[in-house]
């Protein structure tokens, strides 16, 4: 997380920053806000030996009536465009969005010219920018030009689509919108990831071998169905609290805290006491963890090497990072890895003296093998499982991402290409290695039966009538929406107390409108109540809100 080296530059001018452009070049990179080309600088994404500032270009943000367009500054702030009443009366759609962009530090910070020029698809100004025919002007060294908005467009949906009632059917529009509109699998589009070393995660469970089904079975206390293998973290209180056949006894979590991610946390508290055994693999006594009658610690983030396995097969480019340790981990103290296969073994029904992690170790390695090998359209399809295996050397995790990375779309394919990428050549580049944009891959991804987009399951199409019948229901009371805070993230960072000082960020943000139909005033405690509990809070009275929705961490 520590950015390679750079000079910095200040431009007091858009004429002196066009200038140190064209004296730097492809070297330099500009800095505007800094919320989207800091975090990749610091993944070492974007690697400039150059940084030109040009924060304090004033002459770069404005909002002005062109007559028959509206002219905006690239410096212009998220927030100078969520409040502008030009862009309220003529253009509210680009103000409107502008108010959901992140959080209000984001907003205060975040640029209309740096989110275009990053054109993350994620983004919401591009998108907006994009319908409503936008055209941006381009400065540099060799003059001016005009770009007219893409012909091309994509509808990218983040977690908080699903984290609510009507997630799955939020989820599946994103897709259909996409399908629909011609923009699945093309440039430009929604499209698929091609990462350096394949993910675990991508593997059909051997379960579902002859199709995925659902509701094969239901939670023995509320009866919810099983999707995927899987209940509602919800219900884990009333397994574990509630008498009878089934009752849940044990408990192992790893890096996690329930107690305070998880709905009801209160009743799952509670209910922790009473299981019979509960095991923490975590380098944190928090919330959760101080119920487990073992806690093992794992090592720290520096006495580990690190691959986002899962994140880059999300990436919009085919790229990846392989991250040494930069110490050694104490000799006494086992693995991580090495703990997991130890409880595995326990759990089913080894003694602690015969549990053999090497052995555990390859023989997981070598059936992993063994399914890739008759995997069709594997790189190493058809080839014997017991070469392969030889031709891997280490153990553990690094083992498994030198196997994922050879017999991967990039890797060397166990000699199949001695030029591809493998473990050991990708450790050689510190900042990584960037093998271009995402390509059209849809025949390589699609697995249904039927060989093509399957777009209305019933199974899906089934909660439609639930969802019109709720859109004509009257809302009672506010909006609450959860907010994610940059000095809490998730619930990780508060058991750093350096980073828990000053003022208490734990508020509810109201607008200013909301708050004085009701009396309230900042710092006043008001109690907030939803089907799922209540609790005390302070106000933040904050016009970044919008009326009828108010915002808890």
């Amino acid at each position: 997380m520590i950015p390679a080296a750079f000079d910095y530059k200040r431009a007091g001018s858009s004429e002196e920053a066009i200038a140190l452009l064209g004296e730097y070049g492809d070297e330099a990179k500009l800095l505007a806000g800094g919320h989207s080309l800091l975090p990749m600088m610091k993944l070492r994404l974007a690697v400039p030996t150059v940084l030109v500032d040009i924060g304090r270009v004033d002459d770069l943000s404005y909002i002005n009536d062109g007559g028959d367009h509206i002219a905006i500054g690239a410096l212009t702030r998220h927030r100078a465009l969520e409040v502008s009443d030009l862009l309220a009366s003529d253009c509210p759609i680009l103000s409107h969005v502008a108010s959901k962009v992140g959080d209000p530090q984001v907003r205060h910070r975040g640029t209309l010219g740096g989110s275009l020029a990053h054109s993350d698809p994620a983004s919401d100004l591009p998108a907006a920018v994009l319908a409503l025919g936008g055209t941006l002007v381009a400065q540099g060294p060799n003059g001016s030009r005009e770009i007219a908005a893409a012909e091309r467009a994509a509808v990218y949906g983040r977690i908080g689509t699903c984290n609510q009632e009507f997630g799955t059917l939020a989820s599946w529009l994103v897709d259909v919108v996409n399908v629909l509109t011609g923009n699945l699998d093309r440039p430009g589009g929604a499209m698929f990831a091609k990462p350096i070393a394949w993910s675990l995660t991508s593997l059909t469970p051997p379960e579902f071998a002859e199709g995925y089904s659902f509701h094969r079975w239901r939670s023995r206390v509320r009866g919810a169905p099983e999707v995927l293998g899987q209940v509602p973290v919800s219900c884990m209180a009333e397994e574990i609290a509630t008498p009878g056949p089934g009752r849940i006894r044990a408990l192992l979590t790893i890096a996690g805290n329930p107690v305070l991610s998880a709905p009801g946390g209160d009743r799952l508290d509670a209910a922790l006491p009473e299981l019979d055994c509960m095991i923490s693999l975590d380098n944190w006594l928090n919330e959760t963890s101080r119920h487990a009658h073992v806690i093992l610690p794992g090592q720290s983030v520096l006495e580990q090497p690190h691959y986002d396995e899962m994140f880059w097969s999300w990436a919009v480019r085919s790229a990846g990072k392989y991250s040494p340790a930069i110490f050694e981990p104490a000799p006494q103290q086992p693995l991580e890895w090495e703990v997991l296969l130890t409880l595995a073994a326990l759990v089913n029904g080894a003694k602690p003296a015969d549990v053999d992690v090497d052995a555990l170790d390859q023989l997981f390695f070598a059936g992993l093998v063994a399914g890739i090998t008759q995997l069709p359209g594997s790189r190493i399809e058809g080839r014997d499982p017991a070469e392969i295996v030889a031709a891997t050397p280490g153990r553990g995790p690094a083992r498994l991402l030198d196997f994922q990375i050879r017999s991967g779309p990039w890797g060397e394919g166990y000699g199949g290409d001695p030029d591809g990428l493998t473990l050991e050549k990708l450790a050689a580049l510190p900042d990584g290695i960037d093998l271009g944009p995402m390509v059209p891959r849809l025949d390589e991804v699609l697995a249904t039966s039927s060989g093509r987009i399957e777009l209305s399951p019933e199974y899906i199409l089934g909660d439609v009538p639930r969802l019109e019948a709720s859109l004509g229901e009257a809302e009672q009371g506010l909006v609450l929406v959860s907010r994610r805070h940059v000095r809490s993230n998730n619930s990780w960072m508060h058991n750093a107390p350096s980073l828990m000082t000053g003022r208490d960020r734990c508020t509810l943000l109201v607008h200013p409108d909301d708050a004085a139909e009701r009396g309230l005033e900042d710092g006043a405690r008001v109690r907030v109540r939803s089907e799922a509990g209540a609790l005390e809070v302070p106000v933040e009275v904050s016009d970044e809100m919008r009326r009828g929705v108010v915002w808890l961490p």
